[in-house]
C-alpha cells in the first residue's frame, strides 16, 4: 500500500507541473479516500467482537 501511495504522489508532483488542476483535485481525492479508509479498517479489526 505505502508504494502505491508514493506513486501516486509523485503522480500529483507531474500534474501540478503540467497545470492539470482537475486531474491533481482528483488524486488529491483518491488519496484522501485511501488514508481514510486505512483507519477505519484499523479499528475495526481492532474492536472485539460481541458475544451473542
Amino acid at each position: 500500500m505505502q508504494q502505491w501511495i508514493k506513486q501516486l504522489e509523485n503522480f500529483q508532483k507531474t500534474l501540478i507541473k503540467s497545470q492539470r488542476k482537475v486531474w491533481y483535485a482528483l488524486s488529491e481525492y483518491i488519496l484522501g479516500e485511501v488514508n481514510l479508509q486505512n483507519p477505519i479498517k484499523r479499528i475495526a479489526d481492532e474492536m472485539p467482537e460481541e458475544s451473542v
